[in-house]
């Protein structure tokens, strides 16, 4: 890199860290105008993007935020936290969408990239069930949480997720052992001992 692209770099830089102090003190208008005048000069910029994403979504401007993060993506394709970031974007637009088996779609299938990008990572594996759950399509649900639990059995995000669907579909000793595996790992973990609380007292009715 030249000198003239390294001074150009640094002033970049410091024009971030002026927009994350000023963000850090909820000075959201005149961050996001620093981040703004950043992608005058330098409109691939992933970092900028996806901050001024973070800003759309929390103002519930999902339509902004969905560009942000797909802006931030072309420039960093492989960047995990920039794909779930537009997935858990396009599901909360899928909430209120006109064709809302489509948008869920495309939310689905975003969160299947984010997953590829990193599978070890339990928020996409969860919430690409939540997705297709949210579908009516509790058989891929249950799979895709059945594959991330050979993986990892000690997950008691997992198992807390395949209780409840197992539970939703009246499949209560199917629920109540996962609820178990879940406290296993995590005796504290309070979804789990609510829902183990809900399927005895179902059991019991039985």
């Amino acid at each position: 890199a030249t000198s003239r692209q390294l001074s150009r770099l640094d002033a970049i830089d410091e024009q971030l860290r002026q927009g994350d102090r000023l963000f850090a003190e909820q000075k959201e208008d005149e961050a996001r105008a620093v981040y703004e005048s950043i992608l005058v000069k330098n409109p691939a910029n992933a970092g900028v993007n996806s901050r001024l994403g973070r800003m759309a979504f929390h103002a519930g401007r999902y339509d902004e935020a969905v560009q942000r993060f797909r802006e931030a993506m072309k420039a960093e394709p492989n960047q995990f936290h920039y794909a779930l970031c537009l997935a858990q974007t396009l599901s909360r637009l899928a909430t209120t969408a006109m064709d809302r088996p489509k948008a869920m779609d495309a939310a689905a299938r975003a969160y299947r990239y984010a997953q590829s990008l990193d599978p070890t990572n339990f928020t996409a594996t969860i919430q690409l069930a939540m997705c297709y759950r949210e579908q009516g399509e509790f058989d891929k649900a249950l799979e895709t949480l059945r594959q991330a639990a050979k993986k990892y059995p000690n997950a008691a995000a997992i198992h807390t997720q395949l209780g409840e669907i197992y539970h939703s579909q009246n499949e209560f000793t199917k629920a109540l052992e996962e609820y178990n595996l879940a406290l296993k790992s995590d005796p504290k973990n309070l979804a789990a001992h609510n829902g183990c609380g809900v399927v005895n007292t179902a059991l019991a009715g039985t």
